[in-house]
C-alpha cells in the first residue's frame, strides 16, 4: 500500500524535520566550531526554539482536528444506508427470531475456581 499523505501531514512532517535538523545541528555541529555558542546570540537562539516549537504544535493540533473530520467523512461514506436482519431462525419449541450482525456483551457465567483448576491442573492449559 503506497504512502498517501495529505497536505497537512506533509506540513507536519516538514516542520518536524526542520525542528529535528535544527536540534541536531545546534547540539552536534555548532559546538565544535563555536564552543561559546549561544552566549552572544542567546536571545535569537531562544526565539528560534520557541518559533519552531509553536510551529510544530500548531501543525500537530491542526492535523488532529482535520484528521478527525476526515475520519468522520470516511466513516459516513462507508456506513451502510440500511441495516437488514441477517437470517430468521426457527426452533421447534420457540417462535422465529431475527438475528442482527452485532453481538452484545454478556455477563460471564461459571466457576472461576473450577476454571483455575482446569487451567493449572494436570494436562491443562497451563502445562
Amino acid at each position: 500500500m503506497p504512502l498517501a499523505l495529505t497536505g497537512y501531514e506533509i506540513g507536519l512532517l516538514t516542520s518536524a524535520l526542520v525542528f529535528i535538523v535544527f536540534a541536531l545541528i545546534v547540539a552536534l555541529v555548532v559546538p565544535r566550531s563555536r564552543p561559546t555558542f549561544p552566549s552572544k546570540h542567546l536571545g535569537w537562539f531562544v526565539a528560534a526554539c520557541i518559533v519552531l516549537f509553536v510551529v510544530q504544535m500548531t501543525a500537530v493540533i491542526l492535523l488532529a482536528e482535520l484528521g478527525e473530520e476526515e475520519r468522520e467523512e470516511v466513516a459516513l461514506e462507508s456506513e451502510p444506508s440500511e441495516t437488514t436482519p441477517a437470517k430468521t431462525e426457527t426452533t421447534p419449541t420457540t417462535q422465529p427470531t431475527e438475528t442482527t450482525g452485532t453481538t452484545e456483551p454478556t455477563e460471564g457465567t461459571g466457576d472461576p475456581l473450577a476454571g483455575k483448576e482446569v487451567f493449572l491442573g494436570a494436562g491443562g492449559c497451563g502445562s
